[in-house]
């Protein structure tokens, strides 16, 4: 809606509400109504809200909320870009679904005691949340799913790391076991700020984990970490890394001495700037899409400014998705390029050269490198490629390979999907 007709008519609703005030005095209207700086109210279900001029959208009266839809919108949808704090009566039940989907200027929530469900995306894309103060003991029962790693459901899309959770000074460890509000990495007690922990962690197998609250992963002890299966297998449910619950509050992660390996989907959700690697891995099933770097001693793995490399550097294995750097020049001394998701989602990276060496390259590498320009690659024989550049935009993309090469390149399926090949200059 246009911001100056939202205006007009949260002018209007005003100068309607202090018109029926001056009437209606004797229905309860006051003079603390009449000097409020009320922009609109109303009733949803046996609720009644209201929301002034500060941003504070109160909700009041007995029952559940009713659930929202793109059918049945909620009544304050109109104002969603005003709502800056929330605040639930205790005596309201249930908070309905996508009851505050999309109010991104949201920054306060305040729960009251009696709510012991909320509904499904009630506050998704609430992404600017800073603070939760939650009255009810038990906790309610939400959900939180992903999709491609990202989190979805009741506080979809929040970003946790920024957020504090408040809760009741007797449930703390209670909302610290569940599933889905342990996902709040910071949780203390309503009204003692000192009671939010500095760091949390557990054992996990073999191996003690310890997340700092600023974001800091470290991986000790000695032996294997187990092995995931987020999705699951015909034989048995997904199993998960305690982490996984506190993904969103990751940024660095550092194992110690004496880990062995690093499993599959240990990082999954995890958005991680940087992991460090000891000399006792030496064997990696899941490798995060990060800046890696890897102790000099490591007998089967290497790097070089952040990009993983086998020891003897012949094989590129990853190339973090977070690398900032516009251009890569692989080394002269590789010839392959590992077989899955190599450069995967990296979008910074413009262009990309290849040296003669490199006889092999994996499938999937470049998927979804949206920026790319330009590939340069100085092979003579074309490499076989096996839906290499899925994502990538091969009419604007130009292949630049040896003069000698170029209608080999141009029939060699996956290469003649480049619309613009041209001669190295």
């Amino acid at each position: 809606m246009n911001k100056s007709l939202k205006k007009y008519r949260q002018k209007m609703a005003k100068t309607i509400i202090l018109l029926l005030c001056g009437m209606l005095t004797v229905a309860g209207c006051t003079n603390n109504d009449i000097n409020s700086d009320l922009i609109a109210s109303g009733t949803t279900g046996p609720l009644t809200w209201a929301l002034d001029a500060d941003g504070t959208l109160t909700i009041s009266g007995k029952g559940e909320m009713p659930d929202y839809s793109d059918e049945l919108k909620s009544p304050w949808s109109e104002n969603l870009e005003d709502i800056t704090k929330i605040i639930i009566g205790d005596n309201i039940s249930r908070i309905g679904d996508n009851a505050f989907y999309r109010c991104i200027s949201l920054k306060s929530v305040t729960i009251g005691r009696s709510v012991n469900n909320i509904g499904s995306f009630a506050f998704q894309f609430c992404s600017d949340i800073t603070e939760i103060i939650n009255y009810q003991e038990t906790p309610q029962v939400i959900e939180d799913f992903r999709v491609m790693g990202e989190h979805w459901g009741t506080f979809g899309r929040l970003y946790k790391p920024n957020c504090t959770l408040w809760v009741p000074a007797g449930s703390v460890e209670a909302y610290l076991a569940d599933n889905v509000w342990r996902g709040f990495h910071k949780t203390g007690a309503i009204g003692n700020p000192s009671s939010i922990p500095t760091d949390t962690g557990g054992i996990e197998g073999q191996l003690k984990w310890r997340l700092s609250n600023d974001g800091i992963l470290t991986i000790s002890g000695t032996g294997d970490m187990p092995f995931y299966s987020i999705y699951g297998t015909r034989h048995g449910n997904s199993t998960h890394p305690q982490w996984y619950w506190v993904s969103e509050s990751i940024f660095h992660v550092i194992v110690e001495e004496g880990v062995n390996n690093i499993s599959n989907y240990a990082f999954y959700g995890c958005d991680i700037i940087t992991i460090s690697i000891p000399s006792s891995v030496t064997f990696i099933n899941g490798i995060p899409n990060s800046i890696v770097n890897v102790a000099a001693d490591n007998p089967n793995f290497s790097s070089i400014d952040g990009v993983l490399f086998n020891k003897t550097q012949t094989v590129l294995l990853k190339y973090p998705s977070n690398k900032q750097d516009t251009s890569y020049t692989i080394p002269a001394n590789v010839i392959e390029i590992s077989d899955y998701y190599t450069f995967f989602d990296n979008k910074h990276l413009n262009s990309v050269t290849i040296p003669h060496s490199v006889t092999a390259i994996g499938s999937s590498n470049f998927w979804y490198c949206t920026g790319l320009k330009e590939i340069i690659n100085h092979q003579i024989t074309p490499q076989k490629l096996y839906s290499a550049f899925y994502g990538v935009n091969l009419d604007e993309c130009t292949l630049f390979v040896p003069a000698a090469s170029i209608e080999a390149y141009q029939v060699e399926e996956g290469w003649s999907r480049f619309a613009n090949i041209k001669v190295i200059q």
